[in-house]
């Protein structure tokens, strides 16, 4: 969906896919391995860590998005 600019919820959960698909918090998992993937829509996530302003959380890899994962998650807002 390259080309689309979408707003985005912050998501604290995703899937990791390590053999069989693990529903994951981002406040306890470590980010050092995996690909992670939205439990809405399966696409690809992004971790990201914790600042003074943030908690840790994922976002969606908006490289990776199809239009109907767009559609269908409640966590892209399209602009």
């Amino acid at each position: 969906m390259k080309g689309a600019t979408m707003k985005q919820k912050p998501v604290k959960n995703a899937l990791i896919m390590y053999g069989s698909a693990y529903l994951v918090n981002a406040e306890e998992i470590s980010p050092i391995f995996g690909q992670f993937y939205c439990f809405y829509c399966t696409s690809p996530m992004i971790y990201v860590c914790a600042n003074e302003s943030q908690k840790e959380h994922f976002v969606h890899d908006l490289t990776a998005l199809t239009y109907q994962a767009a559609d269908i998650c409640p966590y892209l807002i399209p602009d």
